[in-house]
Formats: structure tokens, sequence, C-alpha cells
């Protein structure tokens, strides 16, 4: 698979949300084109980047690493809400810094 022209912007988003999101509890991810994680007919973010010409489309996955698949122990929902907040938050800083 081809990269896609703002390539290197969304690696350098990708890692400023995997830092926030490990600050945390020091949960580790592995930002990636959303194509990489696994097999699917395609997401939302596919399509607002393909469709809609929407540059900043990304994917947040829950913390599970293949062990409990999509349905999270209720013991681990408040943390990866937490975590993921954090991300979302670098997320927004990272496009409001690129939009000055």
């Amino acid at each position: 698979m081809e990269p896609p022209p703002d390539h290197d912007h969304h690696t350098a988003v990708g890692k400023a949300v995997v830092a926030a999101i490990k600050e945390r509890y020091g949960t580790e991810y592995t930002p990636m084109i959303s194509a990489g994680l696994y097999p699917a007919s395609g997401d939302s973010a596919d399509w607002a980047y393909h469709a809609l010409s929407i540059s900043d489309a990304y994917t947040f996955e829950l913390r599970d690493t293949g062990k409990h698949g999509f349905v999270l122990p209720p013991e681990q929902i408040v943390e990866s809400g937490g975590e993921n907040i954090d991300g979302l938050l670098a997320l927004i800083d990272n496009l409001a810094a690129d939009n000055k």
C-alpha cells in the first residue's frame, strides 16, 4: 500500500497521541494506518479521507491487545476512556498547532 501524501503529518500526530496515552498508565500503542489493524471493508476514517478529502481523519482503538477483542473487561473501561481522552486532547493540540 502506498502511503498518503500527508503521511509525515499523520506520523507526527500519531506519535503525539501515543505519547499522551502512554503518559497516564503506561499503555503502549503503535500509530499506524487503520487499514493495517485488521481486515475490514473500510472504516469511517477511510471514507472521510477519500470521499470528503478530510486529511485528519483518525481511528482510536481500545487498549486490548487481542485477548478480549472488542469487549473490554469492566475494570479496564474507565482507564481506557481516560487514556483515550488524553490522546484526543493531544490530537486536538497538534491539529491546532498545524493550523496556526
